[in-house]
């Protein structure tokens, strides 16, 4: 049995209808949240799929579910320090919620069958998961939500009561870690999906 655990509906529904494509025979039950989990078998599988930050936590709070790590399976659109934890801890596959219908079915027939590949989160799907906004810093991550709001530099400086030269040194840090060159292309690429 594959228990599927999404809050977004259409998302759940077309997974839904992918899987019993893949594999006509399989039942898969829906639920919006874990809580709502009926106790996991040894031989189910568990597609959690989460648009918000998933950690060891959410895998201990799935554990009392009796899921082990290698039974899950999980969609995200980020993937930060977090999901590399998750991806150590022995879960069976994260796939970014970008990945298409194509990709999508040839890794979850392999999954499905087993016949995974090794890592966890295969390297040619990394460039369709997004940095993981958690993975800033505090300092960093105010200062993203000043770039927000169309503020400069001097202005962000003001406002945090620190100098322009260590806004600066924030930003070379968070141009790194989200995997931008520039501020057009930070704010462009963050601010349409509503992250900033």
């Amino acid at each position: 049995m594959i228990h599927i655990v999404c809050d977004q509906p259409l998302f759940s529904y077309g997974l839904a209808m992918l899987l019993k494509e893949i594999d006509p025979g399989q039942y898969c039950s829906q639920h919006r949240c874990v809580d709502s989990l009926p106790r996991i078998d040894a031989g189910d599988t568990l597609i959690l799929v989460s648009v918000r930050q998933c950690s060891l936590n959410s895998l201990k709070r799935l554990c009392e579910h009796g899921v082990t790590p290698g039974q899950l399976i999980l969609f995200s659109s980020v993937f930060g320090r977090s999901h590399q934890q998750l991806a150590e801890s022995g879960v069976r596959a994260i796939l970014p919620m970008s990945i298409g219908v194509a990709k999508a079915r040839v890794y979850l027939k392999a999954l499905l069958r087993e016949e995974a590949p090794e890592p966890a989160v295969a390297s040619e799907l990394m460039p369709l998961f997004l940095p993981d906004l958690k993975d800033l810093t505090r300092s960093e991550q105010k200062i993203l939500r000043h770039l927000g709001c169309g503020r400069g530099n001097q202005a962000i400086a003001d406002i945090l009561g620190i100098k322009k030269s260590t806004v600066k040194v924030h930003l070379v840090n968070i141009y790194s870690k989200l995997k931008v060159r520039n501020r057009t292309e930070l704010v462009s690429r963050f601010l349409s999906l509503s992250l900033l």
